[in-house]
């Protein structure tokens, strides 16, 4: 069963776990039942992002999912921000290779005594 395409989050979006039960009519996502609305003139299956759009809807009060995906779409187009997106994603796409991933290795790093290890003598003598 295909998962739900609506992205969750606001500065760092990410993929909604859901099995999808609906289609959005506008856009023909995937939608599952928390981010699907009926469409605000046709009620027709619709998901948020595409409600959003709309602007006022009878499910729009503050911090209701309408409303924010509405202010997201608003902070997005107002301000240029560009949000990370931590789904699954391929290295190739986010533009990091091997040698990058090869920094967070913790083997081969050359030196076998701890950076806090100390001798005898206090740091109170040098």
């Amino acid at each position: 069963m295909p998962k739900c395409e609506v992205k969750t989050g606001f500065f760092i979006l990410r993929d909604c776990e859901n099995p999808t039960n609906h289609t959005c009519s506008i856009c023909n996502k995937n939608v599952c039942a928390r981010h699907m609305r009926g469409h605000p003139e046709t009620g027709a299956p619709c998901c948020l992002d595409c409600v959003a759009e709309f602007g006022k809807t009878a499910d729009d009060y503050y911090y209701g999912p309408v409303w924010c995906f509405g202010y997201r779409r608003r902070f997005y187009n107002d301000s240029d921000y560009q949000p990370m997106y931590s789904g699954i994603s391929d290295l190739s796409i986010d533009g990091f290779d091997e040698s990058d991933i090869r920094s967070f290795d913790t083997a081969d790093e050359g030196d076998d005594s701890p950076a806090e290890a100390f001798d005898d003598q206090s740091v109170f003598d040098s």
